[in-house]
């Protein structure tokens, strides 16, 4: 049977040396940096800044500038570069001969002005691109697919750069300076811990993103955990006709070397879809850890001097595959199937100075410690599209299985040491293993129904199961023997069924649009500790509402009201009650009684033209969950635990 290619395969290959890596330090000098202007001196946010050496045409950096108009380059070696800048709506504009050397290792740029792009209409068409950042009023697009932001980089590495977006260096992530943030792939939530959460973001490739949404006010329709709003990170989906075959290749070396490999393919004909993706990254980087702290008891301060660095490498591996077929003009069913399975090792040295003064050292101790991890994860997802009519009106169901797999193996070498270097007691070798299986199964429907032209309802019902087993395990060596120590062994094990229903009703009146929306979630859940014969169950229902007003005002203006209420509740992390090791002096513990912490959030946004946008909110949160450091003044012992 022969069949007709409507679209040659083509194969585009990417190289970006790109002088990166997380928490380096400044052993590369050279630095360019600058500000973007308009005519009007108005600072320019957003616009792509890329790189290249003056002899070359391959691109070795990429950035955006800031809300402030900003850029910079740093870690540059000496030599000659050319700057190329892009925004939207604006010339592009070229720099060349940019020379760092020994005598000048900083290039300023005080005011770059970038001036606007003529209009003009060929025959009848009109091609526009889309710029990087779109602002709608109740959330932020990042168009990340073909933009310089995604070479390189992974889904963690482009959210640390997004707008109003922040990491903390636990991988915590904060929307517009507010905590408490769900991340979802393709519109279901993950379910992960923050540590799992920041594995699966690492490993994502940012070629395989087409869209990241920022969502602060979330609607009904979407999952009410999450007080601090939701990000959406839409993944590509090729549905080109024909075969097609994409290949990208990546290196980068600064402090340490990066690289990344990829192929993304897909088979289209006029019922069936097959698409398919495989990426592959081994990188290197480093932390440093500078950390000067005190312990007071009754009778003496105790003064702590820590320096460290935590070298790290890992190689990933990522794969996705998947079909869509039409099973006619109106009806769709896709399946799909995509995981990870990565290696990472870290080599951890850590310095610790102890003394009665701050400045005054009377005894040390250097711990070395080596690591492995190892994650895997496979989801399966079922998924029916049927367009009931032309006038919108559409049901979607969607079934899917996710499980991951990850376990962290450290060997704790720790050396005591006096003042003037002798060795002041035997060293301390001991190792831990903890191990993590999480199982989520999950179903939903949504159904869209139109009235008319200006009144929509969107409802549906979901339903999602978890279940987590962690184990703790501690081995002293004794001798040259590995001894278990029972004492310190533990297992948590946490399930959690959350069922909801919801309802979002959207209107126009001319210019205003209004949407209001009722969102109900009932959570049976129970955590379990063998050791502790600690057993939590926790059985709730509650109701989430949600409204947004938002008008048009001469085309230009935009002005938008909203309240939602939205729910935190603890990650099986938080309420695992293990003690965890970071060193000899400081532990973390979850606390398995913690309450999930309700907001309610108030806000009001302005938009001109969709390039000048203000934010004023409100929000009141109760049963707020927090950490809190408790001190041991006898052990010097630090503990982090969650609170209420």
């Amino acid at each position: 049977m022969a069949y007709t290619i409507t679209k040659p395969i083509f194969i585009a290959i990417l190289l970006s040396l790109a002088f990166t890596g997380r928490a380096q330090n400044n052993t590369l000098p050279g630095k360019i940096n600058g500000k973007l202007v308009d005519e009007k001196n108005t600072p320019i946010p957003f616009a792509s800044i890329s790189l290249y050496l003056q002899t070359d045409t391959v691109q070795v950096k990429g950035t955006l500038s800031s809300e402030s108009g900003d850029f910079s380059f740093e870690q540059l070696p000496f030599g000659s570069y050319t700057l190329k800048i892009e925004g939207f709506g604006y010339q592009e504009s070229i720099i060349s001969s940019i020379i760092i050397n020994d005598q000048k290792p900083q290039f300023t740029i005080d005011k770059l002005v970038l001036h606007l792009q003529a209009q003009q209409l060929k025959e009848i068409s009109i091609v526009r691109k889309k710029p990087l950042v779109e602002r709608k009023s109740d959330k932020t697009i990042l168009n990340v697919a073909s933009n310089i932001l995604a070479i390189g980089n992974s889904a963690f590495d482009i959210l640390a750069k997004a707008p109003g977006v922040s990491i903390d260096n636990s991988g915590n992530i904060s929307l517009r300076g507010k905590p408490g943030v769900s991340v979802m792939i393709n519109g279901k939530l993950t379910y992960l811990s923050t540590a799992q959460l920041t594995t699966l973001l690492r490993n994502t490739n940012g070629n395989t993103i087409e869209t990241i949404e920022l969502i602060n006010s979330p609607s009904a329709k979407y999952d009410a955990a999450g007080s601090g709003g939701i990000i959406n990170i839409k993944l590509k989906k090729n549905q080109n006709y024909g075969t097609n075959v994409t290949l990208l290749l990546g290196a980068g070396y600064g402090s340490n070397y990066k690289s990344n490999a990829g192929v993304n393919f897909n088979h289209r004909n006029k019922k069936l879809n097959v698409f398919g993706s495989y990426d592959y990254t081994n990188d290197k980087d480093f932390e440093d850890l500078y950390l000067n702290r005190s312990n007071q008891s009754a009778t003496e301060t105790t003064y702590f001097n820590q320096q460290g660095r935590d070298i790290n490498t890992s190689k990933n591996n990522s794969y996705k595959i998947g079909l869509d077929y039409e099973l006619d003009e109106k009806n769709t069913i896709g399946l799909m199937v995509n995981g990870y399975h990565n290696n990472n090792k870290i080599n951890s040295m850590i310095n610790t100075l102890m003394g009665a003064q701050p400045s005054q050292q009377d005894s040390s101790i250097v711990a070395s410690n080596l690591g492995q991890s190892k994650y895997t994860n496979q989801t399966y997802n079922l998924n029916y599209k049927s367009v009931i009519d032309t006038l919108g009106q559409e049901l979607n169901v969607d079934l899917d299985y996710a499980k991951f797999y990850n376990i962290n193996q450290i060997n704790y070498n720790n050396s005591f040491f006096n003042n003037n270097g002798s060795i002041s007691k035997p060293a301390l070798i001991f190792r831990t293993a903890t191990p993590a299986n999480v199982k989520i199964w999950s179903g939903k429907v949504d159904y869209t129904y139109p009235f008319s032209a200006q009144t929509k309802l969107e409802t549906g019902v979901k339903s999602s199961y978890v279940n987590t087993t962690n184990d703790f395990r501690h081995e002293d060596l004794i001798g040259q023997q590995w001894i278990n120590d029972a004492a310190k062994r533990n297992n948590f094990n946490y399930k959690e069924t959350i069922s909801a229903a919801y309802a979002n009703l959207q209107h126009k009146f001319g210019a205003l649009t209004v949407q209001v929306g009722l969102r109900a979630e009932l959570t049976n859940s129970e955590g379990y500790s063998p050791a502790t014969q600690s057993r939590v169950k926790r059985n709730y229902i509650d109701f989430f509402p949600s409204i947004s007003l938002s008008k048009m005002v001469a085309e230009a203006h935009e002005f938008g009201l909203s309240y939602h209420k939205r729910i935190d509740r603890p990650d099986y992390q938080s309420l695992n009650p293990f003690i965890y090791f970071a060193d000899l002096y400081t532990y973390s513990q979850g606390n398995p009684y913690l309450n999930p912490q309700y907001t309610n959030a108030f806000e009001f946004t302005y938009s001109f033209q969709e390039k000048l946008n203000a934010t004023l909110g409100y929000s009141h949160t109760r049963d707020v969950i927090t950490t809190t450091l408790i001190n041991d003044p006898l052990k010097k012992h630090y503990l982090y635990s969650s609170r209420i």
